[in-house]
């Protein structure tokens, strides 16, 4: 008598043809995912896509101008880079890479370039990790129809067993293949574990230098707005001030400097703060799941092993849960891989038009380039004006000789102070000149100065040679100190002003960190695939192995016998009793 039994019940005979079938399966299932990783995104051809379409699009009267015109726009919009420029001047990064498949878009090809405001790119990315989740999918409805099978097999089927011997090949080729899976297994949670450690300290340490990068543009930008305060509380012998008017100004554009960094910092900073706490749940998750999945397939051997079947079966349904999960995380990171990729050639592509409207602003934006240019004119402006407040101090009164009761006389004597260097030319250009002795540069006139200082009475009167008392010598020292850190500001300033930090900060991304992004990011979905491949199929033999350890052979009945002795496979079935 014979009954009908599911794959999951592990009843059928395990002989060549279902070895053949499980390595195949397993040799499919590795070939599926190097394809469909290695070409998750493809340049896609204008002449091609039209030929998609049918024949009948050419012929009707005036369509093949049409196509014509459809293929000289495509081309012209496309640069000799392959960068995609649309007519509003909307820079397209990566448009090349991200020419995938959009699911939301019946499944035509994705145009719209690097842009992680837009669903449709992110449906196209989640479209390269289509195979991880339609595995999960599979194996999760296989499990469902295993569970099913077998409980209609429990309730319909009688308890009779079919008449097969196994022979001793029949229990080593399982427990060998148990063990080759879950090896495979074992180095996936070593793999998975690994990566995951090295992509989290890459990506941390990414985030660590993009906030670094945006504090420092802060911290300048509000450095020259405290260099223009001091500026405008310059006064020289109570008689050369900025005016009120050059005061307010001041005031207007410290106003707009510090609301342009605090609006870099706060973006930056919320940027970093979300990423950083997704990255710590999904590292969590991930140090979860391989210390889960290294602990079910272990246990699962053990207790296979001994054939205790009620542990197995309740790790068989653990294990159909989490193999599920793990293939769902296996396609999250690998579109996350695509992702990061897409990423790093936009960041690539943007170097060469920093100004291009595209959304890398979510990352690192640029500060506001009308107050850093706004910011640079001034200061510039205010550099020479303090240049020459102090000249007009030194020459119109430390190098006066005032008859006593003067109100600027202190008795001035001794050789004349030398004046300032004019370092910038008329505006609005403010070109640089260059300075020759006997005047000086803003950098070394404080130093020269202090050898013209007199010692002074109680009524600031000179006592001994010199042309500065203590006062007036630390008045025109601060006016150079101040000027000279706003032509120190100027390079700064153009570098806000051309967003070239921007600039300089993602290259040193795409140099430095891109590589190892990927290269740790494909770690984990690597050992994933290990992980999920590992463990499906050990969860598979667990039953076929518990199966025979249940059942076995005894040649005198010519049936199963249900309560044997203990029996491994590894010795001749005993002599029946």
């Amino acid at each position: 008598m014979t009954e009908s039994r599911s794959f999951l019940a592990g009843g059928s005979c395990f002989g060549r043809k279902q070895i053949s079938c499980l390595i195949l399966l397993v040799f499919l299932q590795f070939a599926a995912f190097g394809t469909s990783t290695a070409g998750s995104s493809y340049p896609s051809d204008p002449l091609a896509e039209l030929e998609e379409h049918d024949d009948s699009f050419f012929k009707e009267d005036g369509q093949l101008a049409s196509a014509q015109k459809v293929v000289r726009h495509l081309l012209q919009t496309t640069g000799s880079s392959g960068m995609m420029i649309q007519e509003n001047d909307t820079f397209l990064l990566a448009a090349n890479r991200t020419n995938r498949r959009d699911p939301l878009d019946n499944f035509d090809t994705y145009r719209g370039g690097w842009n992680i405001q837009n669903k449709h790119y992110w449906a196209s990315v989640g479209y390269t990790g289509l195979p991880a989740f339609i595995v999960a999918l599979v194996w999760a409805a296989l499990g469902l129809l295993g569970l099913l099978s077998l409980l209609l097999c429990c309730c319909c089927c009688g308890r009779k067993r079919p008449e097969y011997d196994h022979g001793r090949m029949g229990y080593i080729i399982p427990i060998l293949l148990l063990l080759f899976f879950t090896t495979v297994a074992i180095v996936g949670c070593a793999v998975l574990y690994r990566g995951q450690a090295r992509f989290n300290e890459t990506l941390v340490d990414t985030l660590d230098f993009v906030v670094l990068q945006s504090e420092t543009t802060e911290q300048g930008l509000r450095r020259v707005s405290r260099n223009l305060t001091r500026a405008s509380e310059i006064n020289i012998d109570n008689l050369f001030t900025l005016s009120a008017a050059d005061k307010a100004e001041i005031q207007t554009l410290n106003n707009q400097l510090n609301n342009s960094a605090n609006s870099l910092r706060d973006e930056t900073r919320d940027n970093a703060d979300s990423i950083k706490h997704i990255i710590d749940i999904v590292r969590i998750v991930l140090v979860v799941v391989a210390t889960v999945m290294l602990l079910l397939v272990l246990l699962g051997l053990l207790f296979a092993a001994c054939g205790i079947r009620w542990i197995v079966y309740l790790l068989v349904l653990l294990g159909w849960l989490l193999v599920t999960g793990t293939w769902i995380l296996c396609g999250i990171f690998i579109l996350l891989n695509n992702a990061i990729g897409d990423t790093c050639v936009a960041m690539e592509e943007w170097v060469a038009r920093p100004f291009a409207n595209t959304t890398l602003d979510e990352i690192l934006p640029c500060a506001d380039p009308r107050t850093a240019n706004s910011a640079l004119v001034n200061s510039k402006d205010y550099t020479d004006q303090i240049i020459m407040m102090a000249n007009q101090g030194i020459t119109r009164v430390a190098n006066q000789n005032f008859p006593a009761g003067t109100p600027t006389y202190y008795n001035q004597s001794g050789p004349l102070v030398p004046i300032l260097c004019d370092i910038y030319g008329p505006g609005p250009d403010f070109n640089l000149r260059t300075c020759s002795p006997p005047n000086l540069t803003l950098s070394a006139a404080p130093a020269n100065w202090s050898g013209y200082i007199c010692e002074t009475n109680a009524n600031g009167i000179c006592q001994t040679q010199g042309r500065l008392t203590d006062s007036s010598y630390r008045q025109l020292a601060t006016a150079a100190d101040i000027g000279n850190s706003l032509f120190a500001d100027g390079n700064f300033l153009v570098s806000v002003a051309n967003c070239s930090f921007v600039r300089d900060a993602f290259t040193e991304i795409r140099g430095t960190y891109c590589h190892n992004l990927r290269r740790y990011v494909k770690w984990v979905w690597v050992g994933l695939i290990l992980v999920s491949g590992g463990s499906m199929l050990s969860i598979l033999l667990w039953m076929v192995y518990i199966r025979r350890k249940r059942y076995r052979y005894s040649p005198g009945r010519g049936k199963y016998g249900k309560s044997p002795p203990p029996y491994n496979g590894l010795q001749p079935a005993p002599n029946p009793t």
